[in-house]
């Protein structure tokens, strides 16, 4: 760093496959630890087979070295709670450890066909005994109610009994606010490229289970891969990411989020994005090349006619 230059290194041991959308996290003692990723390999003439990696190695400096250019792989057992086989997660990075967010794993249906499945779970990585653990958001907490008197407990009970009809009232009326909204959709105006469907929020509110056995839902990003991470002052911000469904439909969000990692209770959500909330339906290029490739058929199907 002094001179700004690069320097080539050989690491001895046996090095990771080549490989792509992998994490390379930082360790303590100058350690680094690659784990993950997806690689291709070729199986036959013009046919290639991916593996989505879940093993993990180690590099790091050799004791003896003083030139900062011997270093050593070695394969790590990863332990803990680790994340499923998937790419293109996201990490930011703190004093004893490391965030880890969302991610994608595509799984190739046919030839031509590709099936996604996307994350939204955090994890992280303890840097001195490479241990991954997830993380159970908990939720926020209900404020404690207080005991009541007994004058305040018979008028609390005769206010109730008032309020009950306008309570039901009230209950239907918002029931019927969220049928509404659920079956509400909006075409935005087509380009003449792309046309979208506006359907429901983006974030993804998940039911956890409380000691008491009940369930409640807490905020948190929709699944999604490629996010920006940041870690500041205990509080770890995620910016955009990407959703896609196989190779055709792709949207990449603008919203941005924040977790206090002293409590992970539940996301907040810091700016909203509309295009998180739309639906691809493809673009005009795509049925055209659809009708190209029908009227092909078709003449082909004339000339062996002829």
């Amino acid at each position: 760093m002094e001179d700004r230059s690069w320097k080539k290194i050989e690491p001895s041991g046996t090095p990771p496959v080549g490989r792509s959308g992998c994490l390379l996290v930082p360790l303590s003692e100058g350690k680094i630890m690659v784990y993950g990723g997806y690689s291709k390999t070729k199986v036959k003439r013009d046919v290639d087979q991916g593996t989505v990696h879940q093993d993990a190695y180690l590099l790091s400096q050799e004791k003896t070295d003083t030139t900062g250019l011997k270093w050593k792989w070695q394969s790590l057992k990863p332990l803990g709670i680790r994340p499923s086989k998937r790419t293109g997660m996201s990490m930011a990075v703190g004093l004893t450890r490391a965030f880890v967010f969302g991610g994608v794993f595509d799984e190739e249906e046919d030839e031509e066909s590709i099936s996604s499945v996307l994350f939204n779970e955090i994890y992280t990585i303890d840097f001195d005994n490479q241990r991954w653990n997830q993380v159970q958001l908990t939720g926020k907490r209900e404020p404690a109610i207080k005991p009541r008197r007994r004058k305040d407990v018979k008028a609390g009970e005769e206010e109730a009994e008032e309020s009950e009809e306008e309570l039901e009232e009230t209950s239907e009326k918002l029931e019927q606010m969220v049928v509404e909204q659920q079956n509400k959709e909006e075409i935005v105006e087509d380009d003449g490229i792309f046309k979208v469907v506006i359907h429901g929020p983006s974030k993804s509110n998940n039911g956890i289970f409380t000691s008491e056995g009940e369930t409640k839902t807490v905020l948190q990003p929709s699944p999604r891969m490629n996010s920006a991470m940041a870690l500041k002052h205990n509080v770890l911000y995620l910016y955009g990411g990407l959703y896609e469904e196989g190779e055709d439909k792709q949207i990449t969000f603008s919203d941005f989020y924040s977790i206090d990692t002293t409590k992970f209770n539940e996301w907040a959500h810091l700016v909203e994005d509309p295009t998180a909330m739309t639906e691809y339906l493809g673009s005009d290029d795509e049925s055209d090349e659809d009708d190209e490739e029908s009227g092909e058929d078709e003449e082909d199907s004339e000339m062996d006619e002829d």
